[in-house]
């Protein structure tokens, strides 16, 4: 609901209060006409109130029949009417927004991810990890407001992520920084969540993001740096194939006020799960990149007597030759026990 809402409220409780000040004065004017009427048959003189009474009741009507049709209850009931159609329509558009950049990503997800030649494969992680994410989240990095359904312009986007990187080789926590318009690109890095030094804006992020990444929980504050309140929100990116374990953090920061919409949460987790497949998927081609595929000799260690066969290119195992045992030429019961 809009900001004309409350002001719709407010004008149909003006006309409240005028229809029930109108109903008080004419019973006052009713019943004190009526006793002095009973009054004057019964022989008292009362003409000059009683013309006073008539004529303030016909001004009291004249008051209130201008009243109503100048501010109407009907018409206050038809323009709320209107307002939350206006607004219904506007949320189902911004669904179908929503909708679109979903999509988006899944398609790119696909494009990046579903390589069906070796070459295309290994081009994923060819690319930097935060320029090839940066493509699958475009809509969500470019335009948040229609997410957060709010009319500001100014974000930052970031992302906390754990992954295998290629250089550095092994396993990294990263902060990518999408987009910066609020400047606290400076206060973001890899440990931030166990940063003992934190304090004053740098405190009130880390608190956000250790309660998202360690509770896989939706946080949704504000918090003031350099004097401006801002709205930080945060949204658990989960391992893969995992719903309670998080393996990273997707981040914003806004003017869009401290109330998230309700969907908001249901739409970054959504985002979460494709940020880690598409973290997945790279750092299994990293690995493959790194650790290739060997040949099956080399993978499995064959006995000595096959190796020695195939030196001498018969192709057959290689037997070594019996050596008479000595002494009796009987095995002894003990070894044929453990020959069996």
């Amino acid at each position: 609901m809009t900001g004309i809402n409350p002001l719709l409220d407010r004008l149909k409780s003006y006309v409240a209060q005028i229809s029930w000040i109108f109903v008080i004065f004419e019973t006052a004017i009713g019943v004190t006409f009526g006793a002095l009427l009973g009054a004057h048959f019964s022989g008292a003189t009362y003409t000059g109130p009683l013309w006073a009474l008539g004529i303030a009741y016909l001004v009291l009507l004249i008051v209130k029949f201008s009243t109503q049709r100048l501010f109407p209850s009907a018409i206050v009931e038809e323009l709320k009417a209107k307002q939350l159609l206006e607004d219904s329509k506007k949320q189902l558009a911004r669904r179908d927004i929503i909708s679109e950049f979903i999509t988006h990503s899944i398609t790119a997800l696909n494009a990046q991810t579903c390589a069906i030649t070796s070459e295309a494969e290994q081009a994923l992680c060819s690319q930097a990890a935060s320029s090839g994410l940066a493509q699958v989240i475009d809509p969500l990095i470019s335009r948040p407001q229609y997410v957060f359904d709010c009319n500001e312009s100014q974000f930052s986007v970031a992302c906390l992520a754990s992954y295998r990187s290629p250089a550095p080789k092994g396993w990294v926590d990263e902060f990518m920084i999408f987009r910066d318009d609020h400047k606290i690109g400076s206060m973001l890095s890899s440990d931030l969540l166990w940063d003992h030094t934190a304090k004053g804006s740098l405190l009130d992020i880390q608190k956000a993001v250790q309660r998202c990444y360690n509770d896989n929980v939706f946080v949704c504050d504000s918090f003031s740096p350099y004097g401006v309140q801002l709205s930080i929100v945060a949204s658990p990116i989960p391992l893969v194939c995992e719903t309670t374990l998080s393996n990273g953090v997707l981040l914003f920061v806004t003017r869009c006020g401290h109330t998230c919409p309700t969907d908001v949460e249901n739409t970054f987790r959504i985002f979460g799960r494709i940020i880690a497949n598409w973290l997945a998927k790279y750092s299994e081609c990293v690995a493959s990149k790194e650790d290739p595929p060997t040949g099956a000799a080399d993978a499995v260690d064959l006995p000595e007597e096959i190796q020695e066969g195939e030196q001498d290119g018969t192709g057959q195992p290689a037997t070594r030759p019996e050596s008479k045992s000595e002494g009796s030429d009987k095995p002894q019961p003990e070894a044929e026990g453990r020959s069996r």
